[in-house]
């Protein structure tokens, strides 16, 4: 349950809710031009959705070691989803979903907040690339 001032924060903030859709969408849309070819996943949105980008999630084969060179860049990233729905204690399938499995091992999330500035999003979109350039010539 929410306290007075919490809740009166929250409500102020709903206010800015759908220009702040709309930015993250036009950084969502940054990330996508810069990141497209370079080796990374990244998010598809269908014609018939429209994707509000609260997180930037995209799949990365080498995702812990890109992880740990973006940090060295400064540049924080996150593991949202660890564990994978039927692997929750409340579900607990014991089932064998390898595409999932992979799919967890892979994601990550890169910066994503309205107030980002398009130099910012390329800063990490260069980073993305060098990394995976890097990689590749190491093959």
């Amino acid at each position: 349950r929410l306290s007075e001032i919490h809740a009166a924060i929250g409500r102020e903030q709903l206010r800015h809710l759908a220009k702040w859709n709309i930015r993250r969408r036009e950084i969502a849309a940054q990330y996508n031009a810069l990141l497209g070819d370079c080796g990374v996943t990244v998010p598809v949105e269908r014609d018939w959705a429209e994707h509000v980008y609260y997180m930037y999630v995209i799949r990365a084969s080498q995702r812990d070691e890109l992880i740990s060179y973006l940090s060295e860049k400064g540049i924080e990233t996150g593991i949202h989803y660890p564990v994978p729905l039927h692997r929750q204690p409340v579900i607990r399938a014991n089932v064998s979903l390898p595409i999932t499995e992979k799919c967890v091992e892979e994601i990550v999330s890169l910066p994503m907040y309205p107030q980002l500035a398009e130099s910012e999003v390329e800063q990490v979109a260069s980073a993305v690339r060098k990394f995976t350039e890097d990689t590749r010539c190491q093959e």
